[in-house]
């Protein structure tokens, strides 16, 4: 026999699990920021709790921010190192600005958008 609440609290339930899920990639993605070059289990090393799924997940948005970002015009250094090192997953000292220019220039819409190595 189903009481009427149980109905209401199961159409809530994947609601609640979105936000708890939303929320570990959050907090994954938080991670990234702290360490971008950083691969899963050096992850896993700090985070025990974190899945794969979540890992990648949280890598893949915060890879589609950046090259948005580049997408759009921007030159900001910061936007394309942490992009390039993200995608790269090698820290910012083992990366030239030429191979940071030339990885986030792929991405780049417009040609006159597309910066140069000096």
């Amino acid at each position: 026999m189903v009481v009427g609440n149980q109905k209401v609290l199961q159409r809530y339930v994947p609601q609640c699990e979105y936000k708890k899920y939303r929320h570990i990639i959050r907090t994954v993605k938080g991670l990234l920021k702290d360490y971008p070059h950083y691969k899963y289990d050096q992850i896993k090393a700090i985070a025990p709790w974190c899945t794969y799924e979540w890992y990648e997940v949280a890598k893949e948005e915060s890879i589609y921010y950046y090259l948005t970002r580049l997408f759009q015009g921007s030159t900001d250094a910061n936007d394309m190192y942490w992009a390039t090192m993200l995608i790269t997953a090698k820290p910012q000292e083992e990366l030239s600005y030429e191979q940071v220019v030339n990885i986030t220039n792929k991405y780049r819409w417009n040609e006159e958008d597309k910066m140069q190595v000096k």
